[in-house]
């Protein structure tokens, strides 16, 4: 089901062979967008599939069917970039990563599938190594479609996301980002990565607890270290108002400067898909 739909005057479907094509993959929904040679942003889209219940049998399935749906991204593009959700990844620091020991990294961690592929990628901003786990039916898909296709990890886009951001930050920075039910934590000291996580969560309850449990664990002080929010997740959701309650400084994110934007989507709301612009980040 096709849920947002925002196409700037400058969109013309002949010259697709010369924008760039970023997708983002959640466990219920799906996003991309569209960007010309000077990084205008041309066209946003947002589906959200049919059978997300049953995402683990039918994610290929569901991606699959959006692509048929929406002729556009059957048109050949000039580069294209995926991130895939889920809540099956880990960092290792570059001076300890060792390429035969990545499936074991994952494993300490994280329940790995019968069919899930583990895959690597590097963020030299970082110094660090993102492992991660796709499902190799999905995989195999997108490198038969798109064989010339980057692919990454959602946590690789958001990190670098918040890691641009504290080019010009200074102290501690906590940045959530919110979608398909799973909360990513990302907590900076400037440009220094401190700690990341993926968490699941049902309830508001769920959430506070695993934000304010950063704070209690770094020391972190709710007056005066401030939530940075992207992803779904609006100022009148209930946990919006429960985080409220706890943290007083609470800042969505706006329009990332690395990219130029329409009326239409100077109007939207920026924060929901502030990764997917990020993939231009990465590398």
């Amino acid at each position: 089901m096709l849920v947002t739909d925002i196409q700037e005057e400058g969109f013309v479907k002949k010259s697709s062979s010369s924008y760039d094509l970023s997708i983002l993959m959640g466990m219920d929904r799906f996003f991309y967008a569209i960007t010309d040679s000077t990084h205008h942003l041309l066209l946003l889209r947002s589906y959200k599939y049919k059978n997300a219940d049953d995402w683990q049998d039918t994610l290929k399935q569901s991606v699959q069917d959006v692509f048929l749906s929406d002729k556009i991204l059957q048109l050949p593009f000039r580069k294209t970039k995926f991130a895939i959700l889920n809540n099956c990844s880990t960092l290792i620091p570059d001076p300890l990563f060792l390429e035969d020991k990545k499936e074991t990294y994952l494993r300490q961690l994280v329940e790995l599938h019968e069919h899930d592929s583990v895959q690597v990628s590097d963020l030299p901003v970082l110094d660090t190594k993102l492992v991660y786990g796709v499902d190799q039916s999905l995989l195999k898909w997108i490198h038969t479609s798109y064989p010339s296709a980057l692919i990454y990890h959602s946590f690789a886009p958001f990190l670098l996301g918040c890691h641009h951001i504290m080019n010009l930050q200074k102290g501690h920075q906590v940045f959530l980002n919110v979608k398909d039910r799973l909360l990513q934590i990302a907590l900076f000291d400037g440009q220094q990565l401190i700690f990341c996580n993926t968490f699941p969560f049902q309830t508001s309850k769920d959430f506070i607890y695993h934000v304010m449990l950063i704070y209690d664990q770094f020391g972190l002080k709710p007056e005066t270290n401030p939530v940075v929010l992207m992803g779904m997740i609006e100022k009148e959701s209930e946990i919006y108002q429960n985080l409220y309650r706890y943290i007083r400084h609470i800042n969505f994110l706006t329009l990332p400067n690395f990219m130029h934007f329409g009326d239409q989507a100077t109007a939207s709301k920026a924060h929901f898909y502030y990764d997917l612009f990020c993939l231009k980040l990465c590398e």
